[in-house]
């Protein structure tokens, strides 16, 4: 059983992210993220209460793909572990305690009560085990797992048929969908 503290918190994404892909390393991205809780004042009306701040951290594909969609104001949905640091750092010669919290994300996503977005699918290939994106969904047909839409031959636009051809094609080159 695990003994982390999983949250899902909504905010603002506070800072652009940053992304340390070092040679050697799992890449990992960093940003902060801001939260603030709405409620309803006597009167009934709508009000701000404090912004909590959260320091934020990605790791691997996740990692890849937050540095390339997100950016500061981006509304998110942030899953994963709290964390606290404690640090020590000197100010006049005196010793301070520092401490910070924070989530290490394990899922992350656009909040869409403030927004809507496009989604590109990313392809998984069998043999190193990259992502690299591959679909894009500009239509309005949904989509399936596959990076398929869900038409008919005659609903057949060139738009959807570029993506049937795309998903085609990566399934020949041993690519298959990340899950």
């Amino acid at each position: 059983m695990s003994k982390a503290l999983e949250v899902t918190i909504a905010g603002f994404v506070g800072s652009n992210p940053v992304i340390n892909e070092s040679p050697g390393t799992t890449p990992h991205v960093r940003f902060r993220l801001a939260s603030t809780h709405s409620y309803k004042d006597k009167d009934g009306q709508w009000r701000d209460g404090e912004t909590s701040w959260l320091d934020c951290k990605a790791w691997g594909d996740l990692a890849r793909n937050v540095h390339s969609s997100v950016r500061k104001g981006s509304p998110v949905l942030v899953s994963g572990r709290l964390y606290t640091e404690k640090w020590e750092s000197e100010k006049d010669g005196e010793k301070i305690e520092r401490t910070s919290h924070g989530i290490t994300a394990t899922h992350l996503g656009v909040d869409l009560r403030t927004c809507m977005t496009q989604t590109i699918r990313t392809m998984v290939d069998q043999e190193s085990g990259d992502g690299a994106a591959a679909t894009s969904y500009s239509n309005n047909a949904p989509a399936d797992d596959w990076g398929s839409t869900n038409t008919t031959p005659s609903e057949t636009t060139p738009d959807n048929a570029s993506q049937e051809s795309q998903t085609k094609e990566a399934s020949a080159k041993g690519k298959k969908p990340p899950f």
